[in-house]
């Protein structure tokens, strides 16, 4: 009966395991995925016209936005001719 016991504890034990395994592996890629969103809009706050609100109207916004994501882009991959 002791050993039938023990078996049952030691499979508890690893679905224990397992369980907080997945929810480490889940957690990591949530905590991935917030961190690189967190850096592009610390990024994108370091342009003027974003850093301290934007003040225009708001259907400009969208291409306000659009310009200065192009020209981080630019910056970034610019090649040299």
């Amino acid at each position: 009966m002791a050993s039938w016991l023990r078996d049952q504890h030691a499979a508890a034990q690893a679905a224990r395991w397992q369980a907080a395994s997945v929810a480490q592996i889940n957690n990591r890629a949530h905590s991935q995925a917030r961190a690189a969103v967190e850096r592009t809009i610390a990024m994108l706050k370091q342009w003027r016209g974003l850093s301290g609100g934007y003040r225009g109207p708001l259907a400009r916004f969208p291409v306000t936005l659009r310009t200065v994501v192009a020209l981080e882009k630019f910056r970034i991959y610019e090649t040299s001719f």
